[in-house]
């Protein structure tokens, strides 16, 4: 069951924001990246899977790159709760389409937002906007 339109609309066709040239870069990098940690917070309640990576029976576990998606989901979504209403292969599916969606943000992240110290991916200080991109390449996006 989906929750929201907007939910549904990226679960049927993976669906990405628009890249308009009139578009605030900036604005569209904040949204990515809490798209980002939005889907990986989902993700995390969904699946037993954290720091140490997959667990039996994680969506991601066949991916190449599945692995290293989990571990970067309990980096950019630390103590979330667990959720057992929450279905773990939708989850997973929105979750990397989320990553693919916003490793077009990865660049003006690091050129607006790391010259001010700051990163758009970051939960804890920690720059993570390299690794959504890598973690992306991995996953075939």
């Amino acid at each position: 069951m989906t929750t929201t339109t907007a939910e549904w609309l990226l679960e049927i066709s993976g669906l990405t924001i628009g890249c308009n040239d009139s578009t605030d870069v900036v604005s569209r990098g904040h949204h990515l990246a809490a798209q980002v940690r939005s889907a990986a917070a989902a993700f995390c309640a969904a699946t037993s899977c954290g720091p140490d990576g997959c667990v039996a029976g994680c969506p991601l576990a066949t991916y190449d790159g599945g692995f290293t998606a989990c571990h970067l989901a309990s980096e950019l979504a630390p103590d979330t709760p667990r959720n057992t209403t929450i279905d773990a292969h939708r989850a997973a599916m929105l979750y990397v389409q989320a990553l693919r969606a916003a490793s077009t943000a990865v660049f003006h992240c690091r050129r607006q937002a790391h010259p001010a110290g700051e990163c758009w991916f970051s939960t804890d200080g920690t720059a993570r906007c390299g690794d959504v991109l890598a973690v992306t390449h991995r996953l075939g996006g």
